[in-house]
């Protein structure tokens, strides 16, 4: 199964609660998350930096940020609460560059002026420094992130308590990633244990739906 893929804008986590797994004493399922980047060129092609992250129920439990050339499998085990989940795989591969732009601005510009006033009778001439909002143009530097390549995928599961699921998440390139789950079936003593496909679940009907008679 191919995913879309996705822009982001903004570098970092942002917006997103931690995620709160169970303790090991309360009832959970455990989820094992493999992540595997296969794209060939040089890593100038593929950005400076290749940033992962993995929501659980828009929660997020996974976020690194790896050179492109770390392309070594890795896995992680998380703990997941008995019950439907959805869990959200993605990688965005990105730099930064300077950008320079010419802006036109308003500032406060001050300047000399004299001034007659009356006083004692008389007339009386002073210097006085005033301001006024004058336009210019200045060159202003800035640094802005640039998405290279990027995907994202994401799947429903049931989860339960006792469970134990492996979940394979592999980035190829730009808009190409796949994400399959297995189940890992109890076996008998000495026996190896089986995987299976997980049951992804179907979208939940609307309420007004479950509403009618």
């Amino acid at each position: 199964m191919w995913l879309s893929g996705w822009l982001l804008a903004l570098h970092g986590s942002a917006c997103y609660l931690p995620y709160r797994a169970p303790s090991a004493s309360e009832p959970h399922a455990l989820l094992k998350l493999r992540r595997v980047h296969h794209y060939s060129g040089p890593s100038w092609r593929w950005g400076e930096t290749r940033t992962d992250q993995a929501l659980i129920d828009d929660e997020l439990w996974l976020a690194t940020d790896d050179s492109p050339s770390q392309r070594a499998p890795q896995t992680r085990t998380v703990r997941v609460r008995p019950g439907r989940h959805a869990l959200n795989v993605s990688t965005r591969l990105w730099h930064s560059e300077e950008l320079r732009e010419l802006k036109t601005v308003e500032v406060n510009k001050r300047y000399p002026a004299t001034e007659t006033v009356y006083k004692d009778g008389k007339h009386e001439t002073r210097t006085v420094t005033k301001t006024e909002r004058v336009t210019e143009q200045r060159w202003e530097t800035s640094t802005v992130d640039i998405t290279d390549a990027s995907c994202s995928g994401t799947v429903e599961i049931q989860f339960q308590a006792t469970g134990v699921y492996l979940m394979q998440y592999t980035f190829t390139g730009d808009g190409q990633c796949s994400l399959v789950c297995l189940e890992q079936t109890r076996s008998a003593a000495g026996v190896e244990p089986r995987l299976r496909p997980c049951a992804t679940l179907a979208p939940e009907p609307p309420p007004e739906l479950l509403a009618q008679p």
